[in-house]
């Protein structure tokens, strides 16, 4: 008969499982009441963001508003021009995004006390013969 995990490894073997198994949200619960660690650990993913067009009255620029169903005030959107994962130091997203040329919009949720956000991702082809834009289908 093999022995019981302790509380702490067995934290981090669940922990490894659920980030091997793309688990949006870990519960754990240590099993020891003497382990200092020995409560229940959750860890939650902030919602990813949307993206959306904003009609102009001409197709050039193309406005992209982000957002996202977060509500802890501090709460920021981060996002990237060129198809990189944003992390905490790209840009923060405070206004319409101004899309002139083909680009890979990239954006993430950041949120106190959650891992970020899956990247929401959507390439945006431009044409100069092309007078209508395509929306990411949500």
């Amino acid at each position: 008969m093999t022995p019981p995990i302790p509380g702490t490894a067995r934290a981090l073997v669940l922990l490894i499982a659920s980030v091997l198994l793309g688990s949006s949200c870990a519960d754990i619960q240590l099993d020891n009441p003497n382990d200092p660690y020995s409560k229940a650990w959750k860890w939650e993913y902030a919602a990813a963001p949307t993206l959306s067009s904003v009609v102009n009255s001409s197709p050039m620029p193309l406005s992209i508003e982000l957002h996202t169903t977060e509500t802890a005030p501090d709460t920021v959107i981060r996002y990237t021009l060129d198809g990189s994962d944003p992390d905490e130091q790209s840009n923060t997203y405070r206004e319409p995004i101004q899309i002139k040329t083909t680009t890979t919009l990239s954006a993430r949720t950041f949120s106190a006390g959650k891992l970020p956000s899956a990247v929401t991702r959507h390439t945006y082809t431009i044409s100069p013969t092309e007078t209508q834009i395509r929306s990411p289908r949500v």
